[in-house]
């Protein structure tokens, strides 16, 4: 019978040593979570702060170019009326030399903002890239409104999507629509994010409330 006590005893010295360590592994995944689903969002920001910087880069080549275009076209009219008014050679060569060193500076404009473009893209995808292995993807339905989707929330269905959208009004109040699968409570975490404008705490909590739905 002592034989058997000690037995016993040992099983529950072994029972009890088993629910600690699950317990703290419990706890370990719950930080790696936490810290998971902020790295998303923030390569989430990045990735649309770096499509901003990407259209407006764009945009300035593009004006760059149309720039250059029109000094060519006046230098090759420069260029044309010196060759018929030999008696203004001089100053028209002046002027042309001016328009030369115009246009090349502009060109070099040119080709910084198309290098500035080129890395942001690079970077843009990059960012794109990483965040989705996460988990999380948006995509822009025009102006001030982005829809926002998660995966790796189902484990039954990895690639189950739930997504929502967000517009932001002219007044600057954020609208939230489009919730699927429906999430209970939407209307007050809505008026919580205007009351406090952190974005990223929202889309923290609306993946929670996904992921409530998957448990239940």
């Amino acid at each position: 019978e002592a034989e058997m006590e000690a037995v016993q005893a040992e099983v529950s010295r072994f029972a009890d040593a088993m629910e600690r360590a699950a317990v703290t592994e419990a706890a370990a995944y719950g930080q790696a979570k936490t810290e998971f689903d902020a790295d998303a969002l923030a390569l989430a920001k990045e990735a649309a702060d770096m499509t901003e910087k990407a259209e407006r880069v764009a945009a300035d080549v593009a004006e760059e170019e149309r720039q250059t275009s029109a000094v060519q076209d006046e230098l090759d009219l420069l260029k044309l009326d010196r060759d018929a008014l030999p008696t203004e050679i001089e100053a028209l060569h002046t002027a042309t030399e001016a328009a030369e060193a115009e246009r090349e500076l502009v060109e070099k404009s040119v080709a910084s903002k198309r290098a500035e473009a080129t890395y942001a893209v690079d970077e843009l995808t990059k960012g794109v890239a990483f965040y989705k292995r996460l988990g999380l993807d948006f995509d822009g339905l025009g102006e001030d409104v982005l829809r926002l989707t998660f995966t790796q929330i189902d484990p039954a269905a990895p690639d189950r999507e739930f997504t929502f959208t967000v517009n932001v009004t002219d007044d600057n109040v954020y609208v939230v629509r489009d919730v699927s699968p429906p999430v209970a409570g939407v209307e007050e975490m809505c008026e919580e994010l205007n009351e406090t404008n952190d974005f990223s705490f929202f889309v923290r909590r609306m993946r929670r409330e996904f992921c409530a739905l998957v448990a239940r």
